[in-house]
């Protein structure tokens, strides 16, 4: 990355300053995608969750180039840090749902998920033979250093038979994800400075620095 070497100068805050340039690299959201459970399903135990569609009703529109799906497995389009929002729609009918609810399960090997973020809902059906609806929301924000091997599904589950909203139509079940930033890795380095004061004496700053693999 080349340096650029600049010019003191005092700035006063009233002036008007006239820019013709392009600013690139200087942030904002470089990506960001959301899909919805296609059609409803009944849950009574764990599930994976695999018929998953791009949204696609107006005035929704994807950043960048956006998440890729097979078999329920989601990749990453590339490395950053990323927040993920999961919502599940449910109903049940006839007894009351103890629990429902789903979870963001990440995998750092391609092979084994560890679950990072969880939330359940109760259903309460008052009135006995009608559906009552309920819905649970969770978040997570993960680390993606490697998209070959870093991954997401969602899982969920239900305490007894439920039905887990889906539409091709509207968002009922849904994740969304959005890229914050690159990632970031840490750097000690110790520099070494000849003392002021004492004649050929030495000392260490030790200093710490940020800098991003995409650089």
């Amino acid at each position: 990355m080349a340096l650029i070497k600049t010019r003191a100068r005092g700035l006063k805050l009233d002036d008007t300053f006239a820019f013709t340039g392009t600013v690139s690299g200087a942030g904002g959201i470089s990506e960001m995608d959301s899909y919805r459970l296609t059609t409803s399903q009944s849950i009574s135990s764990g599930t994976i969750l695999t018929n998953w569609e791009r949204q696609d009703r107006a005035p929704f529109s994807i950043i960048g180039s956006g998440m890729s799906v097979s078999s329920g497995i989601f990749t990453f389009p590339s490395t950053g840090i990323y927040f993920i929002q999961c919502h599940t729609y449910w109903s049940a009918s006839g007894n009351d749902t103890i629990y429902a609810g789903g979870q963001i399960q990440i995998t750092t090997d391609d092979s084994n998920y560890n679950t990072i973020s969880d939330n359940y809902c109760f259903i309460y059906n008052g009135m006995s033979g009608s559906a009552e609806n309920s819905s649970a929301m969770f978040f997570a924000t993960a680390d993606i250093t490697n998209t070959s091997t870093h991954k997401f599904r969602f899982r969920v589950d239900s305490g007894s038979a439920a039905s887990l909203g889906g539409s091709t139509d509207e968002n009922k079940t849904m994740v969304t994800f959005i890229k914050l930033s690159d990632t970031w890795d840490l750097a000690i380095v110790i520099l070494k400075k000849k003392s002021a004061f004492v004649e050929n004496e030495k000392y260490s700053i030790p200093c710490i620095l940020f800098y991003s693999n995409n650089i």
